[in-house]
């Protein structure tokens, strides 16, 4: 048998139950939203927005195959690491600028300091980009680049 006072407690653990799955809830649908997001990164350039998707994407001079062309040119492998046989992926992120230029370079994912290094030497020395936009304009966006050292 329900009593009035087991009704209240009942309805007090049911608004205990709903508020947590409420709140998973919209934060699952805020999260899964599909429009593009500015990023709360902002160290490189003050207070301008940085997306990570944006209507059109910054492209290198010529296209990805261009791209990996200047990175296979400019890279050095450092010789001790080649004499150590030491190979793998650097993923760098950085910044295309509204302007085109690379700026906030950093490393993602690193193999080993010199090659780290030596990946974000190359991707500091990329000539100007054709700007990423927004809307029609030209916006400041974050890029991802995988970097292969592979002895042959």
């Amino acid at each position: 048998m329900i009593t009035k006072k087991h009704s209240k407690v009942l309805a007090s653990l049911k608004l205990l139950l709903a508020l947590p799955v409420a709140t998973a809830i919209i934060l699952i649908f805020s999260a899964c939203n599909n429009s593009p997001k500015a990023t709360s990164h902002t160290p490189p350039l003050g207070k301008t927005l940085i997306y990570d998707h944006v209507d059109v994407m910054p492209v290198f001079p010529g296209g990805d195959t261009a791209l990996m062309s200047f990175i296979g040119k400019n890279i050095k492998y450092p010789e001790s690491e080649m004499k150590n046989n030491l190979q793998g992926r650097v993923v760098l992120k950085f910044i295309v600028t509204e302007t085109g230029g690379i700026d906030g370079v950093t490393v993602q994912t690193g193999i080993d300091p010199a090659l780290d290094s030596e990946a974000v030497r190359v991707v500091k020395l990329l000539p100007v980009w054709t700007p990423g936009k927004k809307d029609g304009v030209n916006v400041n966006v974050w890029y991802a680049l995988p970097i292969s050292f592979k002895l042959k």
